[in-house]
């Protein structure tokens, strides 16, 4: 990925961030942390292409797997966390609440 890349909105420079991503379906609230994504000074943010299709992909299968559990056994809707590590770290965390 390129450093930097100009705003679609404001044309502004954007820098790459850490950043979170949340989602929420029928309930259920997913929250996507340590993705990099592109950030302007005015607050617009953008995830790269190949990130932003392998997020939906593992959102989609997230959402898919907890409603055939839910449909199996009677639970409420859970709220899961998924951090992606830092260069320190050596695996990536799920939470599930």
């Amino acid at each position: 990925m390129k450093p930097t890349r100009p705003c679609s909105e404001c044309n502004s420079t954007m820098t790459l961030k850490k950043s979170s991503l949340a989602f929420e379906r029928e309930g259920l609230q997913i929250r996507i942390e340590g993705l990099w994504t592109y950030v302007c000074p005015n607050g617009h943010e953008s995830v790269p292409g190949p990130v932003a299709i392998n997020v939906m992909n593992l959102v989609d299968q997230v959402f898919k797997a907890t409603q055939h559990l839910q449909q199996a056994v009677d639970l409420p809707s859970p709220v899961i966390s998924v951090l992606f590590p830092t260069p320190e770290s050596e695996t990536a965390q799920v939470v599930v609440a």
